[in-house]
């Protein structure tokens, strides 16, 4: 299988509003199936390791923006944990850096809204949903700074922008398909998270070292962004354009066509707004 079909993937996710990526990915885990699935493939040699890792986190970030209806099911499955937690380790990857504990919490997010596809809602899903929010909620992102003094300041705030980023997803996605309410609990807990996330993204694009790994939380900042104001909404616009520059392809420039789209549109949730499937971190 090898390092050009992922490639093949990766380079059609870059491309603006293209879903045959989507096909390349489903040929990709095919693959990956004849050769006896996703732990055997990763145990069977350590060069096939970091491309198996790209692959999957590529399929679990565009499942966060892509309506459960298309999302790529092997990526969205609750056995995915397990392998991943071995191959991600410690959350040192070049294009993400979210601390484990909170990659999880997205893979049972992504699980949850998939699962609605073929189940009724029930008290149970409701039940699972609040420990997920309560599971994120209790990440310390000083616990996750590690050792290096020099990096620790950018270890925080990545900690912490994820954090943010993870909870708004897990409850304006869940909200999108009435999982979670739309109480004043809720509420005030997203105007918190996103308040958060507004403060610390200028403070994350502007440091070299970590500056393009913000792609996705300016995404969920994007997508909450429908609730602020036009000033808001300017600086999130912004910090898309460096970040395409930065990045030097044109996925954050899509993101901003999206937020344009949404923002104007007079529609507030998750799925509304991600309406079709994009995958923005590259």
């Amino acid at each position: 299988m090898g390092q050009g079909l992922n490639e093949t993937v990766i380079g059609k996710a870059r491309q603006l509003p293209s879903v045959d990526w989507q096909h390349h990915f489903a040929a990709a885990m095919e693959l990956i199936k004849l050769r006896g699935g996703l732990a055997s493939l990763a145990h069977s040699s350590e060069y096939l390791k970091p491309l198996i890792l790209h692959l999957l986190i590529l399929g679990i970030m565009a499942n966060t923006t892509t309506p459960p209806s298309q999302h790529i099911p092997p990526t969205s499955q609750l056995e995915l944990i397990d392998i991943m937690t071995e191959l991600y380790g410690d959350g040192i990857y070049p294009i993400l850096l979210c601390p484990p504990y909170l990659l999880m919490d997205v893979i049972k997010i992504n699980n949850l809204r998939f699962q609605t596809t073929s189940a009724p809602i029930t008290e149970i899903t409701r039940a699972t949903a609040h420990e997920i929010l309560e599971h994120i909620e209790a990440f310390s992102p000083e616990d996750w700074t590690g050792t290096n003094p020099d990096a620790r300041e950018d270890w925080l705030l990545l900690g912490r922008m994820y954090k943010s980023s993870v909870a708004l997803y897990c409850i304006s996605s869940l909200q999108s398909l009435f999982i979670v309410p739309s109480s004043k609990y809720y509420t005030a807990m997203r105007t918190v998270h996103g308040t958060r996330l507004y403060t610390l993204l200028p403070k994350v694009t502007r440091r070299s070292r970590i500056k393009h790994l913000a792609i996705w939380p300016l995404v969920v900042a994007g997508m909450q962004a429908v609730d602020a104001s036009p000033n808001v909404r300017h600086i999130v616009d912004e910090q898309l354009s460096d970040l395409s520059k930065i990045m030097g392809c044109p996925t954050p420039m899509l993101a901003s066509a999206v937020f344009h789209r949404f923002w104007t549109s007079g529609q507030t949730g998750w799925d509304e707004c991600f309406d079709k499937a994009y995958v923005f971190v590259t």
